[in-house]
């Protein structure tokens, strides 16, 4: 053969190869371009189909406002035809009936269907799915609960553009208390749990079947020497180290005298001296499995330890109360100071919100969720867990990953009891602790990153809002 045709017969068969291949790869390729154009499609229906079933669920609302000797079946009847008024418009979709079941004062609404596809049937799928639930109360006012879990650790001190993170908390949960809670009115009622390294229960609580405090006592104190502060500034170096807490950045300064021979006579002796330790409403955690329930506190009792003051925890808890002076007296108190623990946080909180010991103020949770009440927990941490539990309750362990495993387990056993959890990641750098914050909330729409006060204050007014839109949905 000569080259010249050999050459073409070669160009020809290469031509006819990449034919071949284009024509193989067009199908799949058409596919998943027509899956992207019904995927949007069914997804435009399903807004559609969610506005439309939310406003049947208010009409019938309204009308059983009017007339509540309405049965379920006409309730029903008042849902369906309003319905089919607000998704007149949606086009070829095939949806059933809409059925509404009441249960005491919640009333659910639920409807399913399909749309038509125009390019996956040509892989078998003429239809896609398309429904939605969503639920109304009727018959009265919700009544809402909301711990608000807040970390008072000593990071909490570090300064922002303006003020501190401390300040700017203070605000943000100040606007949400004059926003939601009427003195007059119990619909809305809330609890404020600061948290650190260690909970403070409250003093008044000492004696209570529940808590078991270790006796008053008195501690010896060995005497000590210190350099006096004229002769240290003039004979010892000045050096500098991290004396911040938590994740505080803070540099602390002065004379170092270790090494140097520091005359008697220029030295303040103190003779052995002794301390009276009491109870300023600092408790440990309960032993496992007590640490992670809000069960058997006749068989776990929570451990109140003495201390020579109250700086060894947070400031008290504020149980749930409508009371707003009290709320915000009771912000206005914090303080930041000791380590990172949030499962004590979280565990408090959820026992504010429930209706038994340590705390009696809370609705019982199964009856109140039936009723259509709502309760919420609300964590704010600004870093890690920088401490663990030891096996005897105290929390001086050092493990950041037995920390956030019993955070986990407790945010997985506050949201079993349908209790919604909201978490706010405050100036948080640790990418586990955010990954963590965002498991730990009921849904990744309850997660926030906040950077800076105005962020913080944007995250509360967030939650807010949605709090708000849920009882406008659920009546």
């Amino acid at each position: 053969m000569k080259p010249n045709r050999a050459a073409g017969q070669f160009a020809r068969n290469r031509r006819a190869n990449v034919a071949v291949i284009l024509a193989l790869c067009i199908f799949p390729l058409m596919v998943v371009v027509g899956f992207a154009i019904d995927f949007s499609y069914r997804q435009g229906a399903q807004a559609h189909v969610q506005f439309a079933l939310d406003m049947s669920g208010l009409a019938a609302m309204k009308l059983y406002a009017q007339d509540s000797s309405l049965t379920q079946d006409e309730l029903q009847a008042e849902a369906r035809a309003f319905f089919k008024a607000e998704i007149a418009t949606l086009g070829n979709a095939t949806l059933e009936d809409v059925t509404l079941t009441q249960k005491g004062k919640l009333v659910t609404l639920a409807v399913n269907g399909t749309v038509p596809t125009s390019f996956v049937h040509l892989i078998g799928h003429d239809t896609l799915p398309i429904g939605t639930t969503t639920e109304v109360t009727f018959g009265g006012i919700q009544k809402v609960e909301v711990a608000l879990v807040l970390d008072m650790s000593d990071s909490m001190s570090s300064t922002l553009t303006s003020g501190t993170r401390l300040q700017a908390l203070q605000s943000a949960a100040k606007d949400m208390t004059g926003a939601l809670i009427d003195s007059s009115s119990d619909q809305f009622k809330m609890s404020i749990v600061p948290f650190s390294k260690y909970i403070n229960v409250g003093t008044g609580n000492r004696g209570e079947g529940w808590l078991e405090v270790e006796p008053d006592r008195t501690e010896t104190i060995a005497g000590s020497c210190r350099v006096k502060e004229e002769w240290q500034h003039a004979n010892c170096p000045t050096r500098s180290w991290n004396c911040g807490r938590d994740g505080a950045r803070r540099t602390c300064s002065g004379p170092d005298c270790r090494g140097i021979s520091v005359p008697t006579s220029e030295q303040d002796c103190a003779p052995p001296s002794t301390d009276y330790l009491s109870w300023h409403g600092c408790v440990y955690s309960r032993r496992d499995p007590g640490n992670s329930n809000d069960t058997l506190y006749s068989t776990y009792k929570i451990p109140g330890f003495v201390s020579r003051n109250a700086g060894y925890c947070a400031t008290p808890i504020q149980t749930l109360t409508n009371n707003l002076t009290e709320l915000d007296r009771s912000i206005d108190r914090l303080t930041a100071s000791g380590d990172t623990y949030i499962p004590a946080g979280l565990i408090w909180g959820w026992r504010t919100l429930s209706e038994g010991a340590p705390f009696m103020e809370g609705e019982p949770i199964a009856a109140h969720i039936n009723n259509g009440d709502i309760k919420i927990l609300i964590l704010m941490s600004d870093g890690k867990n920088s401490v663990s539990t030891l096996t005897d309750g105290t929390h001086e362990g050092n493990s950041q990953t037995d920390a956030d495993n019993l955070t986990k387990g407790i945010c997985k056993a506050i949201k079993a009891q349908q209790i919604g959890v909201y978490t706010i990641a405050f100036g948080v750098s640790d990418l586990s602790t955010k990954e963590m914050l965002k498991t730990c909330a009921s849904s990744p729409a309850s997660y926030y990153e906040a950077d800076d006060a105005a962020a913080l204050t944007d995250a509360f007014v967030a939650i807010r809002n949605q709090l708000h839109s849920s009882l406008a949905i659920s009546g």
